[in-house]
């Protein structure tokens, strides 16, 4: 059984420390954060230890969640790294790709599992769409929210990296060119706000993708179009759905009417609950197994690598 612990206390280190503590695969050691008070609050719910220093932690620990904020992603797995500790660090993998770089490398000289918390990769919906989806044309996604102040990424970082994860993870072409638009809508916001970027793939594929803090719903949504399918997903409801174009006919009895028939598929989906224990599942696998999991470093990095390139190009 793997020994784990969480490092951070906020809203998805809780979620972590929730899990863990209920995983049959895992042993909760304990969770760390600068927030003592905190720390201690959801260490005594959920029945494990409080450690003061993250540092302690990692010497009774064979793998760790990193919660913390993005600027210190890359101090805290590289320690973790170096101290032969497994790391599960949150999207986006680090601030920069350089530092994205220093981790991977770190991760193999010390034979480490380094994987990437991008949790929409594993919604059941997803999970079973990888499968499915053949030679994809352009991939739509729609990804809302309100507005929250207490988050400091930019809405591309934020939001719309889970969707770049799934749309590079799907089309496996390296991107031909970007174009983008990035606003600040809220007067306090130091960051972007709204964002859309259509990307343009070497193999011929596009896809156009937006993500808003700006809007009063919540909305995440994949469209995908391939030559024989018209494939959707609502990543709220779990629910992917296959369409097939039959025929069109134009009927003429006194006026023109249009009437279009499509057979929908709705395909069983093999995963199911809640995207994050899925995921947690699959590093804790790894842990034991050594295999490479579903979302490696090297894929968080050409995530943040493409997410820092729609920023720029939209600036």
């Amino acid at each position: 059984m793997a020994r784990v612990g969480v490092i951070g206390s906020g809203v998805m280190g809780a979620n972590h420390t929730r899990i863990y503590s209920l995983m049959k695969g895992a042993e909760l050691v304990g969770i760390a954060d600068l927030d003592t008070e905190r720390s201690a609050a959801l260490a005594q719910q959920y029945k494990t230890r409080a450690f003061a220093d993250y540092r302690e932690l990692l010497q009774n620990v064979d793998a760790v969640t990193i919660a913390a904020s993005t600027q210190a992603h890359y101090e805290l797995a590289l320690e973790a790294l170096e101290a032969g500790v497994d790391v599960l660090v949150e999207k986006p993998i680090t601030e920069t790709v350089a530092q994205a770089d220093d981790l991977i490398d770190a991760a193999d000289r010390a034979g480490r599992v380094l994987m990437v918390g991008h949790v929409e990769r594993f919604n059941p919906a997803i999970m079973e769409l990888v499968h499915i989806v053949k030679d994809p044309v352009h991939i739509e996604a729609r990804r809302f929210s309100p507005y929250d102040k207490r988050i400091s990424n930019g809405i591309v970082l934020d939001l719309m990296v889970h969707d770049l994860e799934i749309v590079m993870d799907l089309i496996k072409s390296p991107i031909k060119s970007i174009k983008s638009t990035c606003v600040n809508v809220k007067p306090d916001s130091p960051t972007e706000d709204l964002a859309q970027a259509s990307l343009v793939f070497e193999n011929g594929a596009s896809a156009s993708l937006i993500a808003s803090r700006v809007h009063q719903n919540k909305v995440r949504e994949l469209n995908i179009a391939q030559d024989d399918a018209y494939l959707t997903v609502d990543y709220m409801k779990q629910e992917l759905l296959i369409n097939h174009y039959v025929k069109a006919d134009m009927v003429m009895d006194g006026e023109v009417a249009y009437r279009q028939e499509v057979i929908t598929e709705r395909p069983f989906l093999r995963y199911r609950g809640e995207p994050l224990w899925i995921e947690l599942e699959n590093f804790i696998s790894c842990v034991e197994s050594r295999e490479t999991p579903i979302v490696s470093g090297r894929k968080g990095r050409d995530v943040l690598e493409l997410a820092i390139n729609i920023v720029a190009a939209g600036a």
